[in-house]
């Protein structure tokens, strides 16, 4: 498997405006710079071989989370925006570039927004009823970039129990 799988977006306790402006900028750039370098060196047309990338998106980019994480589904909104751009524009390159986008997932990221029992609350208005594991979105992922997924690029598997 080529390729790189990122999760931008992350939940954060509440800091201050201006530390959460510098986290921001920060991220932003850490952020542009591995996805131009992943792009560069994977490229055919700079020398690589090709690859894939996998973003880690959420199904909060497709719900907007209303009265929960509105500024997190956001977010997992500009990725998706990104994913389905940037497959267009590197797919004659050789790179495939796809997304996973996670429901409930049993994760510490519950925890450090302060709802720690979050997935416990919500599993029973999920169709499978329950939460997902860390587990079944690596599974997702490891197949985007196999080379069972050659023929898929700008796509997305909502791995969320049937949300």
């Amino acid at each position: 498997m080529l390729g790189p799988s990122d999760q931008a977006g992350a939940q954060q306790p509440d800091g201050d405006c201006h530390t959460r402006g510098l986290r921001a900028r920060n991220d932003e750039q850490v952020f542009s710079h591995s996805l131009r370098e992943a792009v560069n060196r994977m490229s055919t047309a700079h020398g690589g071989t090709g690859g894939a990338i996998v973003n880690v998106s959420s199904v909060a980019a497709q719900t907007g989370s209303p009265g929960e994480y509105v500024d997190y589904a956001a977010s997992k909104g500009a990725l998706d925006s990104l994913t389905r751009g940037l497959a267009k524009e590197v797919a004659g390159e050789g790179i495939r570039v796809n997304s996973v986008r996670p429901g409930l997932i049993y994760t510490d990221m519950h925890a450090y927004g302060g709802e720690p029992d979050r997935i416990e609350h919500l599993k029973d208005e999920v169709p499978m009823k329950r939460g997902g594991t860390c587990e079944e979105i690596a599974n997702a992922t490891a197949w985007l970039l196999s080379q069972e997924a050659s023929y898929v690029t700008g796509s997305f598997i909502d791995a969320a129990g049937g949300n």
